[in-house]
């Protein structure tokens, strides 16, 4: 077997693509040593043809494929998408529409996250040879039997691909999965953005102070592996985050004593510039900064999303702000709720039956549940107001709010932990 090694012969097997109705899609590729995927190979098979393709090769431009794999006119066949997705994503091809087997084969009984050996097993009665598993996919040249493995990656895929997807329209099942594999879509599942780095770990306290140096440990850890292009765990691990948010040390000997960092780090090329961050985050918590932010309905269409296990509402009626005042109610939301995290000037529209309400979007983006013990007022006549919690919604009747104020913290019990 021989693989695509140039734009040429690339550019003829896409031609052959084009007007089949799917093309299933597999990837070989190294993270081990990195922080970004290093694509090693691509397998592509349609009904009538199919090709291992080396992105390795000198002058190779993969262009023609990922033109293939924009097209919307043919569905993209993978099995467990989500790396071979995020890889395509960097190349800035976003394989749409999308097909996931491992997430088709959940709906129709066979189990969450089944392999695909499994799976082709399960459904084709084929024993797929393994031996060459943990192959270097980097080295070159790659054997026969490597590229017959890799090739069956998608024959197969190719060939459970029209079965599974009959199974679940006779089933009525298809529409179970739909959303799940749109999602595998979604550019935001694929952020690697540092400042939201914290959002992808779990951190262990809900105090503020705690969440301030979190947020820029981890911020600092992400940018420093993309820019090193290593592991996050080879700089630092998820374990010392926590600790450095915990024990929050402001020199070297301070952090030398951690045991979830590395022995010598502090007095690394790291250390200094660790330590400044932590410093920074402490600066800004301990003067109170507070980012506003002021949600409408067109930050909402482009993904806002401001994730709180808990939060507190404040409802003010002294509207419009200037930026200053902005700032002054910031600052009575942290005192009333003991936060120090987001504000969100929410607006209120006005509902067919002429109560004032939060645009449900605008709700879905916040990402805000409330209840109805959560929520304080303040604010003269607001005092007063009815207030009704109903499917994540804050109706507001009355028609005194022009806008909802919305504290989005940590710790809502008045102290730190």
């Amino acid at each position: 077997m021989t693989p695509i090694a140039t734009t040429a012969d690339l550019e003829t097997f896409c031609a052959k693509i084009l007007g089949q109705p799917f093309v299933a899609v597999d990837t070989e590729f190294m993270r081990e040593t990195t922080y970004w995927p290093k694509l090693c190979l691509i397998q592509a098979a349609t009904p009538d043809d199919e090709a291992v393709i080396d992105p390795l090769a000198p002058g190779l431009d993969l262009e023609p494929f990922l033109q293939i794999l924009r097209d919307e006119s043919i569905v993209k066949v993978f099995h467990a998408a989500r790396q071979d997705v995020e890889i395509f994503h960097n190349l800035k091809a976003m394989p749409r529409p999308l097909f996931d087997t491992q997430v088709a084969a959940m709906a129709a009984g066979y189990g969450e996250q089944i392999a695909y050996d499994a799976l082709v097993r399960n459904m084709l009665k084929i024993e797929l040879d393994k031996s060459s598993r943990f192959t270097d996919w980097a080295r070159r040249p790659l054997t026969e039997n490597q590229l017959t493995y890799a090739q069956a990656d998608v024959t197969h895929l190719a060939a459970l691909y029209p079965t599974l997807r009959s199974r679940l329209e006779d089933e009525g099942r298809l529409a179970w999965v739909a959303d799940d594999m749109k999602s595998l879509s979604e550019p935001a599942l694929y952020d690697v953005s540092p400042e939201n780095a914290w959002r992808r770990l779990k951190p262990r306290k809900q105090a503020p102070r705690y969440l301030s140096v979190y947020r820029a440990v981890a911020e600092w850890r992400e940018k420093t592996a993309q820019l090193r292009d290593q592991p996050r765990g080879r700089i630092l691990k998820d374990d010392a985050i926590d600790e450095l948010a915990s024990q929050a040390p402001t020199d070297a000997a301070q952090m030398e004593r951690l045991r979830s960092v590395p022995k010598g780090f502090a007095g690394s090329r790291f250390g200094p510039e660790l330590l400044e961050t932590i410093r920074e985050a402490q600066r800004r918590y301990v003067e109170g900064e507070v980012d506003v932010l002021v949600a409408n309905t067109q930050a909402a269409s482009t993904g806002l999303n401001l994730d709180s296990p808990r939060s507190r509402t404040v409802l003010f009626h002294q509207l419009p702000w200037s930026s200053s005042q902005l700032v002054q109610a910031a600052g009575r939301v942290e005192r009333l709720t003991q936060t120090r995290t987001c504000v969100a000037v929410v607006p209120l529209a006005i509902d067919d039956s002429g109560r004032r309400t939060i645009d449900h979007h605008i709700w879905q983006a916040l990402n805000v549940k409330l209840r109805t013990s959560d929520l304080i007022t303040t604010g003269g006549a607001s005092d007063t107001l009815d207030r009704v919690v109903e499917d994540d919604e804050a109706i507001i009747n009355g028609g005194i709010l022009d806008a909802v104020l919305v504290g989005l913290g940590w710790n809502t019990d008045g102290g730190e932990e």
